[in-house]
């Protein structure tokens, strides 16, 4: 499965087909393919020292890499202060105040009610 297509092509039997340029222009226009990714074989498990590709946007978004450890540490995350959660899996929480209608947990709820 070819990644790129490329820049120019060639025809055998002409002569002078094959010039500087055009050997640039292969590299140099190469644009990659729709299934760069797409046509890879799935990965299904994830592990932290594992590699994705991301555009550096405080680098001119040069292409770099980061594990995914890395991007995962540096994910935003949430506090809701006031409102509704009708979903939360959480390995910890600490409720302030409120209420919880249903409450399923394996853990004690320290504070607030429930």
């Amino acid at each position: 499965m070819a990644s790129f297509s490329k820049g120019t092509s060639f025809t055998d039997g002409v002569t002078g087909d094959v010039t500087a340029a055009k050997l640039h222009a292969l590299v140099d226009a190469a644009t990659p393919v729709a299934g760069l990714v797409t046509d890879r074989t799935a990965k299904t498990s994830v592990a932290g020292a594992d590699l994705v590709l991301l555009s550096d946007s405080a680098d001119s978004n040069n292409l770099k890499k980061v594990s995914v450890t890395n991007f995962a540490n540096n994910l935003p995350t949430a506090v809701i202060t006031n409102g509704t959660v009708t979903t939360l899996n959480s390995t910890a929480a600490t409720i302030t105040t409120g209420t919880i209608p249903t409450l399923v947990s394996t853990t004690l709820v320290t504070t607030g009610t429930g």
